[in-house]
């Protein structure tokens, strides 16, 4: 199982929107507002495969809720991670699923293919982090914020 397992990959890429004039006032005040603000192209690559890909991603907004749930299964909680966003209204479009101990699986209404392969948890949370990384270094650079910023502490 383990030798299998360690073939599996997922990835987390974006790119920002630069199209989109991002209020100074609004960045000063970490105003919510920013949520529907900051946009860009987010796919999910499994195994080499693009499982999901969207060019107008609120990526703010995800990676508050991605980081959120990130905390908790680094401190042993075991949730899965259910993604509504406010410019969808139709259920979670993304879904992170704790299928057994150290597994997980992925699904999501615009994915592309099915993906019934078990995801081990050590590869998923290093590419959790690593797409958390990568996105607030952008919005440090580019806006000043950080995905922590909106995180009730």
């Amino acid at each position: 199982m383990d030798f299998l397992s360690d073939k599996v990959t997922i990835i987390f890429q974006f790119s920002l929107g630069n199209d989109k004039e991002i209020e100074r006032e609004l960045v000063l005040t970490k105003n919510f507002k920013l949520l529907a603000d900051i946009e860009g192209e987010l796919d999910i690559i499994i195994n080499n495969k693009i499982f999901f890909s969207e060019k107008y991603f609120l990526l703010l907004e995800f990676g508050i809720e991605l980081k959120k749930w990130w905390v908790k299964v680094k401190s042993n909680e075991k949730t899965s991670f259910s993604y509504e966003t406010m410019s969808f209204n139709e259920g979670p479009i993304l879904e992170l699923t704790d299928i057994a101990e150290g597994s997980w699986r992925v699904f999501s209404q615009w994915q592309k293919f099915d993906c019934n392969q078990e995801i081990p948890q050590k590869v998923l949370m290093n590419s959790v982090e690593k797409f958390l990384w990568e996105l607030e270094s952008q919005f440090v650079k580019l806006y000043s914020l950080r995905i922590s910023d909106f995180i009730d502490k």
